[in-house]
C-alpha cells in the first residue's frame, strides 16, 4: 500500500531446506509467502447492530449499579464472554491485590448469549446506562472496564462514543 494509507503488505521469504520432507512431499525450492493485505482499522459502528432490548438494559443497569460500592475510589466493571457469567478468579485476584480496599469490582449484567449481535447491542445499551449512572453521581472515581470475547466487543462498541470514552479511565480486553 501507499505510505500513510493505513494498509501495508508484508513480504516474507521462506526457505525450505532441500531434501526436507513435509506433509508427504519433498520441497526442493525456496517458496515466497505473500500474506493478504491487512485492511485499515475501522471505527466500531453501533448502527450495524440490531435494536437493543431497552427494558432488559434498564433492568440490568439498575442491578449492576446497585452492586457498585460508591464509597470506593476505583470501579472495575467486568463484562463476561459468550455463555459465561461471574468474574474469573484469575482476574478478580490480581485486581483485588492491586487496589485492595479502594476497589469495587462488579460484573455487568447483560445477555452474553449465543445470540451475539443482540447480546452486544443490549450490552452496549446496558453499559452506557451504567456509565451514565456513575457519572451522574458526580463523585470522581476511576472507572476501568475489562472483558473477554463478547464482553470485549461490547466494550469497544460502547467506548466508540466519545462521551462514554470520557467516563472510562482504562480498558483491559
Amino acid at each position: 500500500g501507499s505510505r500513510g494509507s493505513g494498509t501495508f503488505r508484508v513480504r516474507a521469504r521462506v526457505h525450505v531446506p532441500v531434501g526436507w520432507v513435509g506433509f508427504g512431499c519433498m520441497q526442493t525450492k525456496p517458496r515466497t509467502y505473500h500474506p493478504p493485505e491487512i485492511p485499515p482499522a475501522t471505527t466500531p459502528n453501533p448502527a450495524r447492530l440490531p435494536a437493543a432490548d431497552m427494558q432488559r438494559a434498564r433492568a440490568d443497569a439498575a442491578t449492576t449499579l446497585s452492586h457498585i460500592n460508591f464509597d470506593r475510589d476505583v470501579i472495575v466493571i467486568w463484562l463476561p464472554g459468550t455463555n459465561r457469567s461471574g468474574i474469573p478468579q484469575t482476574f478478580a485476584g490480581p485486581a483485588q491485590a492491586a487496589w485492595g480496599a479502594h476497589l469495587s469490582l462488579v460484573e455487568l449484567m447483560y445477555p452474553a448469549s449465543m445470540d451475539i449481535r443482540q447480546g452486544v447491542a443490549t450490552g452496549v445499551a446496558t453499559l452506557r446506562l451504567v456509565l451514565q449512572g456513575i457519572a451522574a453521581r458526580g463523585k470522581r472515581v476511576t472507572v476501568h472496564l475489562a472483558g473477554e470475547s463478547q464482553g470485549a466487543w461490547t466494550i469497544t462498541e460502547t467506548v466508540s462514543d466519545p462521551a462514554m470514552r470520557a467516563i472510562v479511565d482504562r480498558i483491559a480486553l
